[in-house]
């Protein structure tokens, strides 16, 4: 028994054994080994995945997303723990790291991911979810984790300051190499401009962009404003632009986002197809549904708006009702990815 031991067995069972033993001891093992396995997952201090993990589920995620031609958008946490740390020691800025992270645990999905990236950051990926719609929502989470006053020994309140760094696949990255790149550079940004929360695209984007539920994109007022008075009177709110060029700035430089775009093909400035291209080129398109609107029905242009990933092509002129339905249905398609 003490060689079987030293040589690396798991247990030692002396013949003859019966079966009902066996089996007990089987299941034990198998339930030691399940348990040895997550614990080697799992960040000790936070209870969060440890980086190990966290790479590996994030490459498990970018993967199904990009199966399914779904966004990701992934956020490195920092937790300025500087002012604890220097009052406190290290042991207070531990348990805060432990209660961040099960506040994080509670405030993400279950199709989303939390671990513990480093010593003071962690790395949130949220599953199906654009950058219009991470920022606010990080925005929120990290404003419901600080809100609890920390209180030094003598009972002085220390400030804890957190920032959000956030990349999106595949805009930012298509590799978790990538993804994490982008939104350290993010990260630096925000804690450089004392922002909140910093996207990845350059553009100094903040949870202040503009955001609705439907844009719609058509010079003819008769029309736009008929199905806007019609979709806010149904509670949803909505936006209305007439220019083609404008709308590809606004959208293009993401200070204005939507979840549903209408959109007319003969727009002044830029046309829809154009409009359509650009959207498609940023990445837009895959948190963004769009209804491409033309009183030219051919199918050489339902095909091209379709091949340049509109969700669907509708004929002028339309019946409002069943408009109505199809951007509604799109808005509930959008929000269960939310």
């Amino acid at each position: 028994m003490e060689q079987a031991f030293q040589a690396g067995a798991d247990d030692f069972v002396t013949k003859p054994i019966e079966d009902h033993e066996l089996r007990s001891r089987l299941r034990a093992q198998e339930s030691r080994a399940r348990l040895l396995h997550l614990l080697a997952d799992v960040d000790p201090l936070t209870a969060t995945e440890n980086r190990r993990a966290t790479e590996r589920s994030l490459d498990r995620l970018v993967r199904v997303a990009g199966r399914r031609r779904e966004p990701v958008s992934v956020a490195l946490v920092g937790v300025d723990l500087d002012a604890v740390n220097a009052h406190e020691g290290t042991a207070l800025g531990k348990s805060l790291l432990r209660r961040l992270g099960g506040a994080m645990r509670d405030g993400i999905r279950g199709e989303d991911l939390v671990g513990r990236w480093d010593d003071g950051t962690f790395l949130i990926a949220l599953y199906g979810t654009s950058p219009e719609d991470a920022l606010p929502r990080l925005a929120k989470l990290l404003e419901v984790i600080t809100a609890t006053p920390v209180r030094g020994t003598t009972g002085t309140e220390l400030s804890v300051v957190c920032r959000a760094g956030v990349s999106s696949f595949p805009v930012d990255g298509t590799s978790v190499d990538t993804l994490v790149w982008a939104a350290q550079n993010a990260l630096a940004q925000a804690t450089q401009e004392r922002l909140e929360v910093m996207s990845a695209d350059g553009l100094g984007r903040s949870a202040s962009a503009e955001h609705c539920d439907v844009l719609i994109i058509d010079d003819d007022e008769s029309i736009a404003d008929l199905v806007c008075q019609v979709l806010a009177g149904r509670g949803h709110t909505v936006r209305r632009l007439a220019d083609g060029a404008e709308a590809a700035e606004l959208l293009g430089d993401r200070q204005l986002t939507a979840r549903v775009v209408i959109l007319d093909v003969g727009l002044p400035g830029l046309d829809g197809f154009g409009v359509l291209r650009l959207l498609g080129d940023r990445g837009i398109l895959a948190a963004t549904r769009v209804f491409v609107l033309s009183a030219r029905h051919s199918e050489a242009e339902t095909l091209r708006a379709l091949n340049l990933g509109a969700t669907e092509f509708i004929a002028k002129p339309f019946r409002l009702p069943v408009l109505v339905q199809r951007i509604e249905q799109a808005l509930a398609t959008t929000e269960r990815n939310q």
